[in-house]
């Protein structure tokens, strides 16, 4: 990978690692408070295992693509409940490749700060929004030519989502989102499947796509 390949490919590795990121709180669902809360509203009963938190911390791991290079991806997530149906949440991401045939290593991170609101469409499933601030950095490092390159950019993103429990255990969902980082922007979406081995503790599945890059990952979170 030429150095001019090697620049070309920042932008679309940043837009990756944001719009992998946007999802992750993106997704959540309703507090066990505001759950209960809406249970009451339409008429069922307490909560149970299957209930959601928007005040949780979420860890993940991921291997991908952005424009045929692999990628590994990781990310962690916390979320805040701060109202009725609105919550805040931060997130960091971090993609790191090895180029090995041009012994080249590559890293992008994106920070995200972004709130988020909730609008309940019946007593399981939610519609999401959620805007966010992105700050994105990159490095390249070069063993043989002890060449570096770094910079960083800022931009937005943007998120909407369906979010819904097929069962008591099990949360599925799906979204839109849309990253503007410097001078380029991409649009992408994700599906996710998450499963409750208890009250507080989900296991999930995610796959995220777009133009330039797809991830499929793995994730844990704790709901408080």
């Amino acid at each position: 990978m030429h150095r001019t390949r090697i620049v070309s490919f920042l932008q679309p590795l940043t837009l990756a690692v944001a719009l992998t990121a946007l999802p992750t709180a993106a997704l959540a669902g309703a507090s066990n408070a505001d759950s209960m809360h809406l249970n009451a509203l339409y008429g069922h009963g307490a909560s149970t295992a299957s209930d959601l938190s928007y005040t949780y911390l979420r860890v993940e791991y991921g291997k991908g693509e952005v424009e045929d290079v692999d990628t590994d991806n990781y990310d962690l997530t916390a979320s805040l409940a701060v109202a009725d149906y609105v919550y805040l949440n931060a997130s960091y991401g971090h993609t790191e490749i090895d180029v090995e045939l041009e012994s080249a290593n590559v890293d992008a991170q994106v920070l995200e700060l972004g709130v988020g609101v909730y609008l309940p469409v019946s007593d399981s499933a939610d519609i999401i929004a959620e805007i966010a601030y992105l700050d994105a950095k990159y490095s390249i490092d070069n063993r043989d030519q002890m060449v570096g390159i770094s910079g960083s950019e800022s931009g937005y993103g943007l998120t909407l989502g369906v979010r819904a429990m097929a069962s008591e255990q099990l949360e599925l969902g799906i979204a839109m989102q849309y990253a503007d980082i410097g001078d380029e922007s991409a649009t992408g979406w994700t599906i996710s499947a998450d499963y409750f081995v208890s009250e507080a503790l989900s296991l999930g599945v995610g796959f995220a796509k777009s133009s330039d890059s797809d991830a499929i990952s793995v994730n844990a979170r704790y709901n408080f």
